[in-house]
């Protein structure tokens, strides 16, 4: 009933389809028809030395007020509190020429409508002076002995009961606003948080095709730059064949480590030491592991075996011919991994040197630090020229 006499009033919340305003206008104007027939018709009965002509005028002023009402509602606020004001005055000022009048309804629809539309404070206000004027019109009748104090009483205590009913629909009106808003609010957090899920994995996607490809294209070229020195210099067919034997082997550990990465980006994660063996064996690198070796998460795994394998790649790339060393350890709630090279003894390749796309050390980086780790990478005095190089990562497990 509350929620049918709002949308009646104009307080329904979103929007309203328009066959629902049309039927709201139309009824509108037909209770205003109606209060406007019956007031007419009292005017026209009533036995007063008022003047007939003049309750007409009243009547006619009541209904030009109540449409401009209608109209400002919505629109101007000061102009709305100016047109009820002129319907109320009109209303009470014909119930006190014919005590016998309706007149005194018009209060008690008027100001619950107000108090819905209006800011709350200039709504009391109209509120309170608009029972104070039927007060004062049944305190005339009273005085004419026309009526007694329980219409007083009753008048007020009207205007005040339909306009706490019309405080109820603004409040019920607000509520609803405020709720759409929250859910309009959810539904913008849920797709940001969608975004940025997509966007992590895309990211995600990007550090685990880069650390492939760069592992294994890069040792491919080394052995393919290999061969095309042997084959310059015209070198024995056996020792060509040994390079583009181990190039081939190399081709079939990346798609087998391609493998391995989709799997790892389903949570199937090979152990960490197993995983560090290979990458070391293939590097012909020194490896040390302390022991025992805790329960890792796969995300950390994956992050210690790229980080170990990026390590490598560029250690291949820019330190050929370098001794390597990988030392893992585990301080309390942390594994700390360290890869270091002592520097190139040879000439690498300039093509080589120059290949990649330097996503590698960021990777490294975004990958740590959104497992709450970090990555240091620098050169360091390991070397015997003092040009070595140290990659070192610290991750929670």
């Amino acid at each position: 009933m509350t929620l049918l006499a709002g949308r009646w009033l104009g307080d329904e919340a979103g929007p309203v389809p328009r066959w629902r305003r049309g039927s709201r206008l139309l009824t509108r104007y037909v209770v205003l028809a109606v209060w406007a027939y019956a007031s007419l018709r009292e005017v026209y009965f009533f036995d007063s030395a008022v003047p007939k002509w003049l309750g007409y005028l009243l009547v006619v002023s009541g209904i030009a007020a109540a449409v401009a009402m209608g109209m400002a509602l919505s629109r101007s606020v000061p102009w709305a509190i100016v047109a009820a004001s002129v319907l109320v005055a009109t209303s009470d000022v014909l119930f006190v020429v014919n005590p016998g009048s309706a007149g005194w309804i018009v209060s008690l629809v008027v100001c619950p409508m107000v108090l819905m539309r209006v800011p709350p404070r200039l709504g009391f206000r109209f509120v309170a002076v608009a029972a104070l004027a039927i007060a004062v019109v049944e305190f005339v009748h009273i005085a004419q002995g026309t009526t007694g104090w329980g219409s007083l009483l009753g008048a007020a205590g009207g205007v005040f009961g339909t306009s706490s009913f019309g405080w109820s629909l603004r409040l019920m009106r607000e509520r609803i606003t405020t709720a759409e808003k929250l859910l309009e609010q959810e539904k913008e957090t849920r797709d940001a948080t969608a975004r940025a899920q997509v966007l992590d994995e895309r990211s995600r996607l990007a550090r685990e095709i880069h650390d492939i490809l760069a592992h294994t294209l890069s040792a491919q070229t080394v052995q393919l730059e290999g061969v095309r020195l042997m084959l310059k210099r015209r070198a024995d067919p056996d020792e060509v064949l040994t390079h583009v034997d181990k190039a081939q082997r190399l081709a079939r550990d990346g798609l087998a480590e391609t493998r391995r990465a989709l799997a790892s980006l389903r949570g199937d994660v090979r152990p960490l030491p197993e995983a560090l063996q290979l990458l070391a064996a293939d590097a012909s690198a020194k490896l040390s592991i302390e022991e025992p070796v805790p329960r890792l998460s796969p995300e950390v795994s994956v992050a210690v075996t790229r980080t170990v394998q990026e390590a490598l790649t560029n250690t291949r790339k820019h330190a050929p011919g370098a001794n390597v060393s990988i030392s893992v350890r585990f301080p309390a709630g942390y594994c700390e991994v360290e890869v270091t090279d002592s520097g190139a003894r040879t000439t690498a390749p300039a093509a080589l040197a120059e290949s990649g796309s330097g996503y590698g050390l960021a990777g490294m980086a975004e990958r740590a630090e959104l497992l709450g780790g970090h990555v240091e990478a620098g050169p360091a005095p390991i070397g015997a020229d003092g040009k070595g190089f140290r990659v070192w990562l610290r991750i929670p497990v």
